[in-house]
């Protein structure tokens, strides 16, 4: 944990605060989608599998808040082939509206490989706007079925 701490902040402070996305667009509706990679664990039944976790994303913001919704897939690092798939549309709170944007969000999850899991889903990250249309964003996200965590550290590309 300490050392995902390190990496995050360390992210913060490379990247210029100074570097303000454009306002026009943030004072109304706009929409960005993302691609990301995250590496974490499971904790519960298989306490400790290190897990990776890759797919893509949209958001659709209305001033600080929006709507996300997000298809990945999920993996042992062990046998990245036999993953599974997560769906996961939700909320966002931005407590910003340009440049370092800090966020949470949550919502639901289907889990899906051969037949279909409910599940829900926690995240909160940093979106760090370099310009109008594209960013970075640091992420702790936690994917939660039964009593299994699926928790992972994801970065991001962000484009409009």
């Amino acid at each position: 944990m300490r050392h995902l701490l390190v990496l995050l902040t360390s992210f913060w402070l490379l990247t210029p605060s100074h570097a303000r996305a454009q306002a026009t667009e943030k004072d109304g509706t706009w929409a960005y989608g993302y691609g990301f990679a995250g590496f974490g664990a499971a904790i519960g039944d298989e306490l400790g599998d290190l897990l990776l976790h890759l797919g893509s994303g949209a958001e659709f913001m209305l001033g600080r808040f929006g709507l996300t919704g997000e298809l990945g897939y999920m993996a042992g690092a062990e046998s990245p082939l036999d993953g599974f798939g997560t769906f996961s549309p939700g909320v966002l709170l931005a407590f910003l509206k340009q440049g370092t944007v800090p966020f949470v969000k949550g919502g639901f999850t289907l889990f899906f490989r051969g037949g279909v899991e409910p599940g829900w889903f926690v995240g909160a990250g940093v979106n760090f706007w370099s310009s109008d249309k594209f960013g970075f964003r640091a992420e702790l996200n936690d994917q939660v079925f039964v009593s299994n965590h699926l928790l992972a550290a994801r970065f991001a590309v962000l484009f409009r």
